[in-house]
Parts: C-alpha cells; sequence; structure tokens
C-alpha cells in the first residue's frame, strides 16, 4: 500500500485543531512493486441450470468441467436473452452481442477488499489510538484518546457530527451553521444530562444521618427529577415542534416541485406553439387563430401556476427560487433534529429511574423518624431549592425562558411519581389539627385553673 499524508496547523480560530489529511491506494502492490487488479472481470457461466461467476484465468478450467458463458441473442425481432452458445444453436438464433455475460463490478482483489472492509478500519484505529497513547505517555501527558463509539464505552452521550471547512467558514462570517448549531445544542445537551447524573451519584453517596441530611436529600432528588421531566417537555416541545414543520414542509415542497415541473412542460408547449405559429403561412388564417387562442390559454395557466409557486416560495421564508434548493437540506437537518430529539427524550426518561429508586430508598429510612416533622423540615427547604432550581433552568435551555406552567405540571407529575401529590395539603391539615389540638389543650388547661377570690375587707 501507498499512503501520502498531509498534516494540517491551521491559524486563526481553527489554530487548536491540528489534523492530518490521509490518502491510500486501493490497488495493491505486488513484491516487484508492480500494481495488482484492483477488480478482475468475472464471467457468469452456466451449467445444468447452475450460474457462477469465473475470472479470465479461471474460465478455461471451467469450461473444460462443462460451465459455459453466456451471450445475449435475439429470441424475437425486438426481444434480447442471455443463453449458452449450445443452447442457441439448437434454436438457430442469431448473437445480439459478442460480449459475455458478466458481473456489474467485477470481482475485487482480495487484498482490496479486505482494506475497505470495516474489520480493517477497526484495527487501525486501534492501532493510530495505541501509537498516540504511547506518544503521550513519553511526553508525560495524562490524556488518553480512544478509538471506540460512545456505545462501545459505554457512555451515555451523543455524539457531534462533522462540521467541515465551509460550515466554519459560514460561522466566521457572522452566519450560523446548521451543522454547527446542531453541535452547539449536542454538546449542551450532553452536558446537562451528565451534570444532572453526577448530581445524583453525589446524593446518592452522600452520608443521611440526621432528619435535617434526610430532609434535604429528599428534596434535592426530588428537585432533580423535575428538572429532568422539565427538560424533558422542552425537548418534547421542540422535537414537535420540528415534527410539525415537517409535516407541512415535505408536502408543500413537493407541490413546489410538482407546480415547477408543470410550468416548464407548458412553458415548452407554449415555445413550440410559438414556433409553429411563426412558420405558417400568413392565409392559414383559421390555423393561427387556433394556435394563439392556445397560446394565450397557456400563457394564463403558466401565470395561475407561478402565482401558486410564488405563495409557496414566501411559505418557506425565501424570496425568489433562486433560494428554493436550501428547503431540501432544511427539511433533512429537520428530520435529523426529530432523531436526536426522539433520543434526547429517551434519556431523559431513562435518567428519571436512578434518582426514584435513591428516593424510595430514603422514604423507607425515613420511617424511623416523625413524618410530620421530616414533612415539615422538607417544605422549608423547598422554596430556595426551587428558586435554584428555576434559575438554572434559565441557564440550560437555548431561549433563557422558564415556562411556569410547564414547571408546576413536571413538580406535579413527580409528586405523581414518588407517591407524595397532595402533601402540602396534608401536611396543612396537621397543622390545623395540631394547632386546634393545642387550642383545646390551652381552652382545657384554663377551664380547670380555680378562679382567684378577692379579698375580704
Amino acid at each position: 500500500m501507498r499512503a501520502d499524508a498531509s498534516i494540517h496547523q491551521p491559524k486563526g480560530r481553527d489554530h487548536d485543531n491540528p489534523h492530518a489529511h490521509i490518502l491510500l491506494t486501493v490497488r495493491p502492490l505486488d513484491e516487484k512493486g508492480a500494481w495488482q487488479y484492483k477488480t478482475e472481470k468475472e464471467y457468469l457461466c452456466i451449467r445444468d441450470g447452475e450460474e457462477r461467476g469465473f475470472t479470465a484465468a479461471e474460465v478455461k478450467t471451467a469450461q473444460a468441467e462443462g460451465w459455459e458463458k453466456q451471450y445475449l441473442y435475439y429470441t424475437a425481432p425486438k426481444k434480447k436473452e442471455y443463453m449458452t452458445p449450445s443452447a442457441a444453436e439448437t434454436r438457430g438464433l442469431e448473437r445480439a452481442s459478442k460480449y459475455p455475460k458478466a458481473t456489474k463490478f467485477g470481482r475485487q482483489n482480495p487484498i482490496s477488499a479486505r482494506w475497505n472492509s470495516e474489520e480493517e478500519l477497526r484495527r487501525w484505529r486501534a492501532a493510530w489510538a495505541d501509537a498516540v497513547n504511547r506518544a503521550l505517555e513519553r511526553s508525560g501527558v495524562e490524556q488518553r484518546i480512544d478509538h471506540r463509539s460512545h456505545s462501545e464505552r459505554g457512555l451515555d452521550i451523543k455524539p457531534t457530527v462533522h462540521e467541515g471547512y465551509k460550515a466554519r467558514k459560514l460561522e466566521q462570517a457572522g452566519f450560523v451553521s446548521n451543522r454547527c448549531e446542531l453541535n452547539r445544542q449536542i454538546r449542551a445537551d450532553n452536558a446537562l444530562i451528565t451534570q444532572l447524573k453526577n448530581t445524583v451519584k453525589a446524593l446518592m453517596s452522600a452520608v443521611v444521618t440526621t432528619l435535617a441530611d434526610l430532609a434535604l436529600a429528599m428534596e434535592c432528588l426530588r428537585q432533580h427529577i423535575v428538572l429532568l421531566r422539565y427538560h424533558r417537555s422542552y425537548v418534547r416541545k421542540r422535537r414537535d415542534a420540528a415534527a410539525d414543520y415537517l409535516s407541512k414542509a415535505e408536502p408543500m415542497y413537493q407541490s413546489y416541485s410538482d407546480l415547477t415541473r408543470e410550468i416548464k412542460k407548458k412553458v415548452a408547449e407554449r415555445m413550440a406553439l410559438k414556433k409553429e405559429l411563426a412558420a405558417l403561412p400568413v392565409l392559414s388564417v383559421f390555423k393561427r387563430g387556433e394556435l394563439k387562442k392556445r397560446i394565450a390559454q397557456l400563457s394564463e395557466e403558466i401565470g395561475e401556476l407561478e402565482f401558486s409557486k410564488s405563495g409557496i416560495v414566501s411559505g418557506f421564508g425565501k424570496e425568489s427560487d433562486k433560494e428554493m434548493p436550501a428547503v431540501p437540506k432544511e427539511i433533512k437537518a429537520a428530520k435529523a433534529n426529530v432523531d436526536r430529539l426522539d433520543g434526547l427524550e429517551a434519556r431523559y426518561t431513562g435518567e428519571i429511574e436512578a434518582p426514584g429508586q435513591e428516593f424510595d430508598r430514603l422514604k423507607n429510612k425515613a420511617k424511623q423518624y416523625d413524618l410530620y416533622d421530616l414533612t415539615d423540615a422538607r417544605l422549608a427547604l423547598r422554596p430556595q431549592i426551587e428558586n435554584e432550581a428555576k434559575e438554572r433552568i434559565r441557564k440550560d435551555i437555548p431561549d433563557r425562558k422558564l415556562s411556569t406552567w410547564d414547571y408546576l405540571l413536571s413538580a406535579q407529575e413527580t409528586d405523581k411519581q414518588l407517591g407524595e401529590d397532595g402533601m402540602e395539603r396534608w401536611l396543612a391539615e396537621r397543622k390545623r389539627a395540631r394547632r386546634m389540638e393545642q387550642e383545646q389543650r390551652e381552652r382545657g388547661e384554663r377551664q380547670r385553673k380555680p378562679k382567684s377570690r378577692g379579698m375580704a375587707r
């Protein structure tokens, strides 16, 4: 194999992205340095109804074993069919082509096939990772690279997409590239989920020894689930918006394509009629009148179609047809975004389970404390924890806006999941009952207390 490598050290904003472009030959060299074949012609021969491929070097041996090449023969005036020369001779058919039947791409060189295989690519990637890690170790650098995918490494984070030179140039010019914007969203989502998972791990490993510790841990876990549910609802809304765009954009663009084809067809017909009209003699009055009438009709139809098409163009937010080629890319990006948001929603749903299980464990531990005192302590902590969570939401989501209604729904769903819906109402009723009991005790004590008599004069 021959390899050409070009090492790049970009300047400017991309100065921290050194990389190499490597070109490899697909055609192997033999031991004498001569090029071997990349693919070899493979003829499809037949014997006893079985068809098999043979290379030029194998055909002679195959023919000796009874295999025959196949050629095109005329079986009817305008019909051709592949068959062997012996079969065609018995039917007295004429050969339509001198080229025998063969596979479309030929037989690939086994060395080239191995080089192009996924297994070989994985082996090269592993060897590259080992070489880089040895170099990092020699240089005293702690970081290491891993050639495996996120799923193979057991990482629950979404990989970014390749941005490319053009996308970065657009960003540098002040425009927003879809690929760069997608990567920013993926990095933000990954950072958020990683941060939330680390929070759960910290809470699970925290030592809870007092009622105050238990109240704080339970409220933090509850708030963690509220955050996950809120972000899931936010992702779901973004996904529904993208799906709604697709449900409208795809048929709209199909209508645009149909209108464009129809307009081209009618324009071509009108042009042909105009040529025909120009070639007609002046005395062909009746025929000229028919042509002019049809041309006028076509012009009117084209105008109506153009008006409909312009409405679709403006519906996509474009100024003219020149900008419409960007629409298929936008639709493709929207489809990819829907798939990404579907995966992200599933990830948030999966992350809800772990803190819920930890909360159940703390509930069992809470049985040693008075439920009233524990609930009172938790509700006293809740306003501050909720305010911190709302501020965190404003920082995490792209538009920096908090939907109070979605937050309340997330909190209600969380309380229902944890079996605590109506907890605040229960505590208020307990407080009222305790207050009434306290008032009754105080009233009884006043009634039992002897009245003091005045001094005799």
